[in-house]
């Protein structure tokens, strides 16, 4: 008899591992699948982004090629062509270095300037911004982290996107707001928008899974739920929402770990 039920519970607690395993692996692909979705939106972004300088190395090269074709050739004027398409060309590059960035999944923590990779997030959501007559003020303070980068980016991503959709009909005085603070040892970044909020009756299960606010019907509902695992697992902090202002505000608390930077700068010292 006592046998039996001690293999009944060993039993039961293999099971019980196994299912915790499960869990642990679904999660993997569902953030894996975030990152993948997060990935098609900032192709179809840089493919926006790159319809103006194409054009404009288009027609540069054109008025190269007809003047040449006319005999009225210019030095000046081709110099001046030639410049246009030559910076037209590196903000294509720019582009394809901040995806490429991105992409590449953060195996070690690293250093990094908050504020600098914040305006590196909204330039890659400014495709979506430039149908819009949304404002984004980036008023985070120069503090240095050292954390998980492209985890980081993917969560502020997320919020930023969310908060464009809100405001994308606001045709008025359309804001996101970005601050930052210290707290003891950890950085409390706010992200806040005026697009009317959040039903109430949603905030208390906001980061659930499958929980979405989108009128997308092909929405997941994973955003924020992966946005908070991020937070929770990778950045070591936490990500809570409230309405405030007339908006929708979004608070990531996480350690900023400034030792570590203080220890890399002492090591280049040396």
């Amino acid at each position: 008899m006592l046998k039996a039920r001690v293999q009944t519970h060993v039993a039961l607690k293999q099971l019980q591992d196994k299912l915790e395993r499960d869990l642990k692996a679904k999660d993997a692909l569902l953030c894996e699948q975030a990152k993948l979705a997060s990935l098609g939106e900032m192709l179809e972004q840089i493919a926006h982004q790159w319809k103006q300088p194409l054009s404009v190395i288009s027609l540069g090269s054109s008025d190269i090629r007809v003047d040449l074709e006319l005999d009225n050739f210019s030095k000046e004027e081709t110099l001046k062509n030639l410049d246009i398409i030559d910076n037209s060309v590196e903000h294509m590059i720019q582009t394809m270095s901040d995806f490429k960035d991105f992409i590449q999944q953060s195996e070690r923590p690293e250093s990094f300037n908050l504020k600098e990779v914040i305006d590196k997030t909204i330039t890659l959501v400014s495709a979506r911004l430039s149908h819009t007559l949304i404002k984004v003020e980036n008023n985070a303070q120069e503090h240095y982290v050292h954390t998980y980068r492209n985890d980081f980016i993917q969560v502020v991503m997320n919020i930023l996107n969310n908060a464009i959709e809100a405001l994308a009909e606001n045709y008025g005085d359309a804001r996101i707001k970005i601050d930052s603070v210290f707290v003891g040892e950890y950085i409390e970044l706010r992200i806040c928008d005026n697009g009317g909020g959040i039903d109430p009756k949603m905030l208390t299960r906001l980061f659930e899974k499958y929980t979405t606010t989108k009128s997308k019907k092909n929405d997941s509902g994973l955003g924020l739920y992966i946005a908070k695992k991020i937070m929770q697992e990778r950045l070591i902090g936490d990500i809570n929402a409230y309405n405030a202002e007339g908006g929708a505000c979004f608070e990531l608390s996480f350690a900023a770990n400034i030792k570590e930077e203080e220890d890399a700068n002492t090591s280049r010292g040396a």
